[in-house]
């Protein structure tokens, strides 16, 4: 079984210097998570890519999947039109699952990395995956779509006492949100497109931790790197992220020339985000409860 010692050897020194400016971050409570469909991966829902397949064995004729995803998305949308397409997303991503369904779905990822968000992350978590994982595994919780930001902003300083989730690309149960297509995609993050300024307002704002994303080829870090060339912050975002043995150090430098600084594991098991996690949540009640100790020695002067 993989440990949190093995997940740092697997790229040291370096997997721990980050794991501790990770720590540091989240004792400070700048953090916030942004979830791929890694995450959702756990409980047995495809990545795009898998959706994708799918789809286009059951409706294209030779079911093979071009290289580009957005073009991808873009054929099968073309050949069988917007209500097929939305069916198809619905089947795949959990749209017609009942509340007892969506129950028994949470309760079969009690044992991956699904309880520790919740447990680590009471504040804004910003995904782009379709399914409604977090919203069941949360159960209080608010939503926010591009086209409703609602309380966006409240989340965003902190004065909500609830969690707050922005679905960047929609969901299965607002599917007029949905972001599928290449075109989509373009009108989305164009400049002063409302994912483009939030994103933009998120990524200045907050450090993120990627948990469960490929950050490959992504619009989203296409778009962090324009902020990185248009303006004068000096942040770097995290992510926990896995490769194939002997690509870490490519894998490390393409992050980080994106200012992305990286836990990097070995790919073959990706219950190193669990494990991450869970060592975080246990390294920073350790802090919590020394700092407490320590103060609790403390007059009331000495604590102004």
């Amino acid at each position: 079984m993989m440990t949190f010692e093995d997940i740092m050897k697997f790229d040291a020194p370096l997997n721990e210097e980050v794991y501790s400016e990770i720590l540091d971050a989240y004792k400070r409570n700048t953090m916030i998570p942004f979830v791929g469909a890694g995450i959702s991966a756990t409980v047995g829902f495809p990545t795009w890519y898998e959706f994708l397949q799918k789809v286009y064995a059951r409706r294209m004729a030779g079911g093979i999947v071009p290289d580009d995803l957005l073009i991808a998305a873009s054929k099968i949308l073309e050949y069988i039109g917007y209500a097929d397409f939305h069916v198809e997303m619905r089947k795949f991503f959990g749209g017609m699952y009942s509340t007892k369904e969506w129950q028994s779905t949470v309760d079969k990822g009690q044992n991956t990395v699904l309880p520790w968000l919740t447990r680590l992350f009471r504040g804004l978590v910003v995904t782009t995956n379709f399914d409604c994982v977090l919203e069941n595994l949360y159960m209080t919780l608010n939503v926010c779509y591009p086209s409703n930001i609602g309380r966006l902003q409240d989340a965003l300083i902190g004065y909500l006492p609830t969690p707050t989730l922005f679905k960047l690309h929609g969901c299965v149960s607002n599917l007029n949100d949905i972001i599928l297509t290449e075109e989509q995609y373009n009108n989305a993050y164009i400049e002063d497109a409302t994912v483009a300024k939030v994103l933009e307002q998120i990524f200045l704002t907050k450090l993120i931790l990627f948990l469960g994303c490929s950050l490959k080829d992504d619009y989203t870090i296409k778009l962090w790197e324009k902020v990185v060339s248009t303006s004068c912050t000096q942040i770097n975002h995290f992510a926990i992220v896995g490769c194939k043995d002997g690509e870490q150090q490519e894998r490390r430098r393409n992050l980080s020339n994106s200012r992305i600084r990286s836990i990097i594991y070995d790919e073959s098991d990706h219950d190193a985000v669990r494990i991450i996690l869970e060592r975080l949540h246990q390294d920073a009640q350790i802090i919590s409860e020394r700092s407490y100790g320590e103060n609790s020695h403390k007059s009331y002067s000495e604590l102004l």
